[in-house]
């Protein structure tokens, strides 16, 4: 009898120090622990997850291409990606849940994805998991300040190329009447600093919406790059009165 005691509470604190490892958000936490009247209700119920990975322990080898080892800005990009998908790659080939749909989120290394509470307790086994966050919150923003513009401040990229000092200098110089093709992975056209922007858009990627929707985000970035306004208090784009004619060529995953 004493050594059953002895066993069960070494079972308890191997089965804490496992989950010890993996930070879960509290409202995940109190979803696993509730328990309904139906228990298949209970055992089938899906709750959409943020799943973030631990970084792979030697991702300067994954950094190499052909070419050496890549530098600056979008190579450390593509680098980071590199790593998220082998990250991923190990955590599907180790992992007991079935993972047939989820969003793919490189730039955090993790994901989304529903899962079951006996695939949540499998999750916070993982040694490959470093933590769960509850991706059902709904986050409101501020709403934006609208000032006029050239009565605002500018960003660090436009005070770099002098766009303040050619405002002062030449105000009507805006892009007005200059129309630009933009070929990314689409417009968010419903933001801010870019309504009213986008003319036209035509879908040329595998994707099988026709809708300028941005579901990647580079496409909007580099929009408002050239044609941003300032709805948020601070100018974003080189031309503001620029008028855009968008084609998706890339799709969801960029």
């Amino acid at each position: 009898m004493k050594s059953l005691q002895i066993y069960v509470i070494l079972s308890f604190f191997w089965a804490t120090a496992v989950q010890a490892h993996v930070f879960t958000e509290k409202s995940v936490q109190l979803w696993l622990q509730t328990s309904t009247t139906n228990l298949n209700q209970s055992l089938n119920e899906k709750k959409r997850l943020l799943v973030i990975l631990n970084k792979s322990q030697n991702p300067k080898n994954l950094a190499l291409t052909n070419d050496g080892i890549l530098t600056g800005q979008v190579s450390a990009s593509l680098a980071l990606r590199k790593v998220y998908q082998e990250n991923l790659k190990l955590f599907k080939s180790k992992s007991m849940i079935s993972l047939n749909q989820l969003d793919p989120l490189w730039a955090v290394n993790g994901f989304i994805s529903g899962f079951t509470k006996a695939e949540l307790a499998e999750l916070l086994k993982n040694p490959l998991v470093r933590g769960v966050y509850d991706a059902e919150k709904q986050i409101t923003l501020a709403k934006p300040r609208i000032q006029p513009y050239l009565q605002i401040d500018y960003t660090y990229g436009l005070r770099n190329i002098k766009v303040p000092d050619l405002n002062k200098s030449n105000p009507d110089i805006t892009g007005q009447g200059v129309v630009i093709g933009v070929l990314d992975t689409g417009l968010s056209i419903n933001h801010p600093d870019l309504k009213g922007r986008m003319v036209l858009f035509k879908n040329f990627s595998p994707s099988p919406s026709n809708d300028p929707a941005d579901p990647f985000g580079h496409g909007t970035h580099v929009s408002g790059t050239i044609a941003g306004g300032s709805a948020s208090g601070l100018a974003i784009g080189v031309a503001p009165r620029t008028s855009l004619i968008v084609g998706r060529i890339f799709d969801g995953n960029g």
